[in-house]
């Protein structure tokens, strides 16, 4: 499981992003965190690849919901 700390300061953020500090990587073990990344994207019949721009989609679309269609 992802420590308490850590899963505070990511919040609603984008995993893949998130993991992807450098602030962060030295505080995670990598090799745990690519573990789950591959048997999320096994379980959801992709690859690690499908998975991660299915994830990054699932953000973006998120994100414009939030901030650009209520900007009218």
């Amino acid at each position: 499981p992802l420590d308490g700390t850590l899963n505070a300061q990511k919040g609603n953020r984008n995993p893949f992003e998130f993991f992807r500090r450098k602030d962060i990587r030295e505080k995670i073990d990598v090799e745990r965190f690519e573990e789950l990344v591959f048997w999320l994207a096994v379980i959801n019949d992709m690859t690690v690849e499908e998975f991660e721009d299915y994830t990054n989609r699932k953000y973006e679309e998120l994100y414009r919901l939030k901030y650009c269609d209520n900007a009218e």
